[in-house]
């Protein structure tokens, strides 16, 4: 053959190895229960005994991309209880030496280094169930692509079963990885559930016990050798390539794998080094929580990461980061899904004890905790900050229970055992727990009027609290209960200084009234409003006088504006229709129509009247009067509104009032200058104080007193 050949020849060969070695570590063809995912394959979590998802109870869209990442709906666990075959893309040439692919995907690995570390599950397989050691090697070699495959790195699987609706007593989940199905002669690519494995040894024994519980494979075990159970199972449908099990004997022989099925291997203790080796140690080695250590480090989840796998965990490694252990819960959630990878980076610690009673470990975008209760959760981005300020799960908040959720309006919230975060671009990380959380769900949470929270809770005097949302606030107090507040109503509220305030704590929701306006009730009064009087409080005296009155309903009308100091140290408040005046000696009365335009001209002067004694009360004719400390008020259509006071008050008071012979008073009281008068008769001036009424006059003069004249 010339040289020219031999290159062609040459290049040609390892053009085909290099497909060869992507379809061994994520395509292999299979039947049934078997299908090799690819290995660009992104995944998605599961933590259910099947990999079907189960509808949440709250509205629990996918979280979000500020500040995590969740699997999107095509990632969901699917089961296949009935997977077709899948045709090899590419059969291996006839002319291909085994060795050389062989050689092709050790190019990474160490082939020895994964052998060594793998036979003792194997070996534990074939006790068990009767597979023999070396097949189960070679098949796991050319399945999971010498452990560089996405499943065997976070799955712990080699052999690529998937998932059905009856979970393995070995198995402990299902992860989502892209494969490509052979269906009516060609190829679809679909995402299947496959199972994962807490250690690689569950990994092996659930292998040999598929093959053993499947009565298709039942002649392999009647075999006396390796190289006849390779070609058993593959008669047996195993998968479509006809060359599977040449593929199988090549490798097993070119491995010296077939020594491993008579001679006995503990769990090894394969060397490492630098801060692999230091990170191990540090953790037991292989007493520890890794336990021992499966091939060589490949490349980590990240762009220029690296991972070392182990039999219940991993090491990751990159400059930035530095090297970090995985295992246990932590472990298991951030290998369940490629997009949790990319979205929480690589460890940048070891796992922590919390003070909590929990572990907790740090990432480059976030935060892992775990406790017994709450499971291993994900927080990050500014809900990881706000949460970290609050000191994690030694806060009121305690342990996550669940990642990130779509608020709607672009924010998010998480749950925690004892409260919620909720974050928007807008309002930033805000925490809600105890009444205030329960009464902001019960409104519509951050789709209700309320919006996202701009504050935390503050506490109030009297030991209740007040947080402050984008449409309003909550406010809870200890006898109380928690009530919202929101408008015109809150923002007076809150002017008044909310709690600390004469009012107090709500007592009642704001309440729409028939004609358009509004009201809440508070421990110390109520807060009206009307579109054409805005808010205003009332309480104390004059605010029980007026809803005696029939508040808003009664004739009085809005308050409209709050109470006021009146002259002689009591209070007035206005309203639509009148006012009502307080004063410690009298209560609280009102005043409305004719009768409050006079006393208010009365009180501007130097109120010789005082304040109200009463309600205005029915008169002869029609009429009507209404008692003041110093006097009173009547009216009459025909009169209008007149005072009456001091002496000629009594005197017309004596004389029957407007139902005597004088009727209504038609004039205030006035002074007049008269003739005459003097003690000794001489003809001097005098000043008269006078008031006329309908059928007569009321003088009065200090020397004489109070006459009547008809």
């Amino acid at each position: 053959m010339s040289t020219f050949a031999k290159s062609i020849r040459y290049f040609f060969i390892l053009f085909i190895s290099a497909c060869l070695l992507t379809i061994a570590v994520g395509s292999l063809a299979k039947a049934d229960e078997f299908l090799t995912p690819s290995p660009s394959a992104s995944a998605s979590p599961s933590g259910e005994p099947t990999p079907e998802p189960e509808e949440s109870d709250e509205p629990e869209p996918t979280e979000t991309t500020e500040p995590t990442v969740e699997p999107s709906a095509e990632e969901t666990p699917t089961v296949d209880e009935d997977a077709r075959s899948l045709d090899p893309l590419i059969d291996f040439p006839v002319e291909i030496d085994p060795e050389e692919f062989q050689s092709m995907a050790m190019r990474s690995t160490s082939s020895s280094r994964y052998i060594q570390s793998l036979v003792p599950a194997a070996q534990q397989g074939q006790i068990e169930f009767g597979v023999p050691a070396s097949v189960s090697l070679a098949q796991s070699i050319l399945e999971a692509g010498w452990g560089g495959s996405d499943l065997s790195q976070y799955g712990q699987a080699y052999f690529g079963i998937k998932c059905t609706k009856t979970m393995s007593r070995y198995q402990s989940g299902c992860i989502n990885l892209a494969s490509d199905e052979f269906y009516d002669g060609a190829f679809v690519s679909q995402i299947s559930g496959f199972r994962t494995y807490q250690s690689v040894t569950d990994a092996f024994l659930d292998h040999g016990l598929f093959l053993r519980e499947n009565s298709r494979y039942a002649p392999a075990f009647k075999t006396t050798n390796a190289d006849d159970f390779a070609r058993a199972i593959a008669n047996a449908g195993y998968a479509t390539d006809p060359a599977y099990a040449s593929k199988l004997i090549s490798i097993m022989n070119s491995n010296g794998l077939k020594q491993y099925d008579n001679t006995s291997v503990s769990a090894p203790a394969l060397s490492l080094s630098g801060g692999w080796q230091q990170v191990y140690q540090a953790l037991g080695g292989i007493s520890g929580p890794l336990s021992f250590a499966v091939g060589a480090p490949m490349e980590g989840p990240i762009s220029g990461s690296q991972i070392q796998s182990f039999d219940r965990g991993a090491i990751i490694y990159s400059p930035a980061s530095g090297y970090h252990a995985l295992h246990g819960a932590v472990w298991d959630l951030y290998r369940s899904s490629n997009n949790f990878r990319q979205a929480n980076g690589l460890p940048v610690s070891n796992e922590i004890s919390s003070a909590a009673g929990g572990v907790y470990q740090d990432f480059q975008n976030g935060q892992v905790f775990w406790s017994d209760a709450t499971g291993a959760q994900r927080v990050g981005g500014a809900i990881a900050w706000y949460y970290g300020s609050l000191t994690g799960p030694t806060s009121y908040l305690g342990y996550p229970t669940g990642g990130e959720i779509s608020a709607g309006n672009g924010g998010v919230y998480q749950n925690f055992q004892n409260g919620r975060i909720y974050w928007s671009d807008a309002s930033g990380a805000h925490a809600l727990h105890g009444a205030v959380w329960y009464l902001f769900n019960r409104l519509g949470a951050a789709s209700g009027y309320l919006g996202y929270p701009t504050t935390d809770e503050k506490a109030t005097d009297g030991g209740g609290v007040i947080q402050t949302f984008q449409g309003g606030w909550v406010v809870w107090g200890p006898q109380t209960d928690a009530y919202p507040l929101h408008g015109g109503i809150g923002w007076a509220y809150v002017n008044l200084d909310g709690p600390s305030s004469y009012l107090g704590y709500p007592i009642s929701s704001e309440q729409s009234r028939a004609d358009g306006g509004a009201m809440q009730e508070f421990q110390g009064g109520r807060i009206y409003w009307d579109d054409a009087t805005g808010t205003a409080p009332t309480h104390g005296a004059i605010g029980w006088r007026y809803s005696d009155l029939s508040g808003p309903s009664g004739y009085l009308g809005y308050p409209v504006a709050a109470e006021r100091p009146a002259p002689g140290g009591g209070s007035v408040q206005d309203y639509q229709g009148g006012q009502i005046f307080w004063s410690d000696a009298t209560g609280a009365w009102p005043v409305h129509g004719a009768v409050r335009w006079l006393y208010d001209d009365i009180v501007s002067g130097d109120n010789y009247l005082g304040y109200p004694t009463t309600a205005e009360n029915p008169a002869p004719s029609g009429g009507i009067y209404q008692n003041f400390q110093n006097g009173q008020i009547y009216w009459s259509d025909a009169t209008g509104a007149m005072p009456i006071h001091g002496a000629i008050g009594s005197l017309y008071l004596a004389n029957g009032g407007p139902g005597g012979s004088l009727g209504y008073p038609v004039t205030q009281e006035r002074n007049v200058s008269v003739s005459g008068g003097a003690t000794d008769g001489s003809n001097t001036r005098s000043t008269e104080t006078i008031q006329s009424f309908q059928h007569g006059t009321i003088h009065w003069t200090p020397a004489r007193g109070a006459w009547i004249t008809i």
